[in-house]
């Protein structure tokens, strides 16, 4: 639930941002997730395929924990489920299985949008990450382009 105000953001958040300042907030007492998401068995098809292009590179970043494992579960299950009703919107002639297709789209699709931005993987959301390059560059620097 919003506090009313501007809601804190975490170290992470704000160093992600650029916006970190050691005199303001260096003696913030956050937990630190330990560990990376593990790609659940469960997970196959488009989903798992997205998981293994994604992931790591988050992962890399530092920009997804262990801690992330049930949103990343979830961004990857919704793009199946958005690439699933589109591929059945494309095929189906029927005007009111479109229809339902339609809404299927599109509410797997607002999900999908949710959880890109949570890991700044839309365009504007990647614009609020600063990723500090190193010599050779990581692969989520090199992502962001």
């Amino acid at each position: 639930m919003p506090s009313g105000g501007h809601n804190k953001k975490t170290v992470a958040e704000l160093k992600m941002t650029g916006r970190y300042r050691e005199d303001r907030h260096g003696d913030r007492n956050e937990p630190r997730p330990k560990g990376e998401p593990r790609k659940p068995d469960w997970l196959t098809g488009v989903a798992s395929d997205l998981w293994d292009r994604i992931v790591p590179d988050l992962v890399e970043a530092k920009v997804a924990t262990s801690w992330d494992q049930a949103a990343l579960e979830i961004l990857c299950r919704s793009y199946a489920e958005w690439r699933a009703a589109d591929r059945l919107l494309r095929e189906t002639e029927d005007i009111s299985e479109r229809y339902k297709c339609m809404v299927m789209c599109t509410s797997a699709g607002k999900q999908l949008d949710r959880y890109l931005a949570k890991f700044g993987l839309t365009p504007v959301d990647r614009r609020k990450i600063d990723v500090p390059p190193d010599e050779e560059g990581t692969s989520f620097s090199r992502l962001l382009g």
